[in-house]
């Protein structure tokens, strides 16, 4: 890392790194920096390093049953904010936390929409899944 281009002069002291990720809060990290090394090659890692390995599926479940949406990510994603879109296109956050599944318990007919996530990681990459459908049945049929 570069540490000239993040305004630090070499010199030792205290410093502070703040890291935001989306709407979460962001958090910030001091450290003291007593000596500086020489630079040592680096190798750059290629931006958006997420990958989706498997999507979020369609359901059709009765009334008053659980859905449980699903997303594996390769790279290191430590956000997942689920999303609705409801059938007129509208979208709304469902949920945004640490893991890559969503449950919604019991369901009604008014959580009928497709659901997708998009994860982020600490870095600000992010990837989209694709939407999959909630179908919703009244109960008993």
């Amino acid at each position: 890392m570069d540490f000239a281009a993040f305004g630090l002069n070499k010199k030792p002291g205290q410093f502070m790194l703040t890291v935001k990720v989306g709407a979460l809060p962001s958090k910030s990290i001091k450290f003291l920096v007593t000596s500086w090394a020489p630079a040592i090659p680096t190798t750059t890692l290629p931006s958006g390093g997420l990958s989706i390995v498997s999507q979020p599926q369609a359901l059709t479940l009765n009334a008053g049953s659980a859905a449980n949406f699903g997303v594996f990510v390769t790279g290191s994603p430590s956000v997942f904010s689920w999303y609705k879109i409801n059938f007129a296109g509208t979208r709304s956050l469902v949920s945004s936390g640490s893991s890559p599944f969503l449950s919604l318990s019991p369901v009604q007919i008014s959580d009928a929409a497709r659901y997708f996530v998009v994860c982020a990681d600490l870095l600000g990459n992010t990837i989209e899944s694709a939407a999959a459908q909630l179908t919703v049945l009244p109960k008993g049929d």
